[in-house]
């Protein structure tokens, strides 16, 4: 774990702004050392795959947005000893807690995913029907309207949604939106599917 940290030390020493990109490619060794583990017998190596897709997603953009805070605060008080060590260990050891399912035969996964819509202002039932007819199809969890994006014509009611579902057990969530959340998307009266956003695990 040492050589981990020293290794992030060097790195925000040289920098004055990171991305998640940057970031995350400091997070995989220690995610390749985590899945090979013994940890992870138990799981084929396209689930490992997914479970290490998504922990890097999540704790990249974490991590990421945690250093610039440090590093512009850094800009502003030069003096100011910049210590993220603490920070990147609570980071890898999250990544090491993906082994501790007591059960691992029992595995959820919360998924969000954007939506954008458009319900037809005569057929089918109203906005609020039509979000409770989302919310029924089943591994939705919630069903919420971003209001920046709604708008109208004389025709259709516009909303982008973002729907939250979950998966128990080591589904794909892209099979899930796929085979199961779209077709019964589709066939709720009124509502047209205009577009689908990337799907994102909820930490």
């Amino acid at each position: 774990m040492k050589n981990y940290i020293d290794g992030w030390r060097h790195f925000i020493d040289e920098a004055t702004k990171v991305d998640s990109g940057q970031v995350r490619k400091l997070l995989e060794p220690t995610m390749q050392d985590m899945l090979t583990s013994d940890d992870f017998k138990l799981f084929s190596g396209e689930e490992k795959e997914e479970m290490g897709r998504q922990a890097l997603d999540s704790l990249s953009i974490q991590l990421t947005n945690f250093i610039n805070n440090k590093l512009a605060n850094k800009e502003k008080s030069p003096t100011q000893k910049l210590d993220l060590s603490e920070e990147v260990f609570n980071s890898l050891r999250t990544i090491n807690e993906l082994s501790s399912e007591q059960d691992p035969t029992y595995i959820q996964h919360i998924y969000n995913v954007v939506l954008r819509v458009a319900i037809h202002k005569t057929k089918g039932g109203d906005r609020e029907q039509t979000f409770t007819e989302i919310r029924g199809i089943p591994g939705v969890t919630v069903v919420s309207v971003d209001s920046r994006g709604t708008g109208r014509d004389d025709t259709f009611y516009y909303s982008t949604l973002n729907v939250k579902f979950e998966i128990v057990g080591r589904g794909s969530p892209q099979a899930y939106v796929q085979k199961i959340l779209l077709p019964n998307i589709r066939n709720v009266k009124g509502l047209r599917l205009l577009k689908t956003g990337r799907v994102n695990p909820v930490t």
